[in-house]
């Protein structure tokens, strides 16, 4: 282990969340989601990325690192048409993906079940219930 915050430590990147009312996040092991909520995914975009600065300004300042591999961003619409809202950490943009794995649920971007369905099938398969 070369840097580490013990979890749930009171100096972690959550701190600079608290300050934000539109912006939501969670914190699980060494897992960290942020989102945000808005009519306009520009607006989402202007307010996720403001966290993001503070949080990897933060993260240098402390001179900590993540995992870069980790770092990815969703955009979740139940619009046809597709908006750019490409996030960026040090100038760099973020991967973005059209699914995600959150506490174990496949979430798409469109917010259907399709893929989360077809992952929990493909885990049952094979596997017998014995009564």
């Amino acid at each position: 282990m070369k840097e580490s915050v013990p979890q749930g430590s009171a100096i972690s990147p959550t701190m600079f969340l608290s300050n934000h009312p539109n912006v939501k996040h969670t914190l699980h092991a060494d897992d960290f989601a942020i989102w945000s909520s808005a009519d306009y995914a520009s607006t989402a975009k202007v307010r996720i990325q403001e966290i993001m600065n503070n949080v990897f300004k933060w993260i240098k300042d402390w001179v900590l690192s993540i995992n870069p591999n980790k770092t990815v961003a969703t955009k979740f619409s139940l619009r046809i048409k597709k908006r750019d809202v490409t996030l960026t950490v040090d100038d760099q943009p973020v991967p973005t993906e059209e699914a995600t794995t959150f506490f174990g649920v496949t979430l798409e971007e469109r917010l259907m079940w399709k893929l989360h369905i077809r992952k929990i099938n493909q885990k049952t398969i094979g596997r017998s219930l014995i009564v």
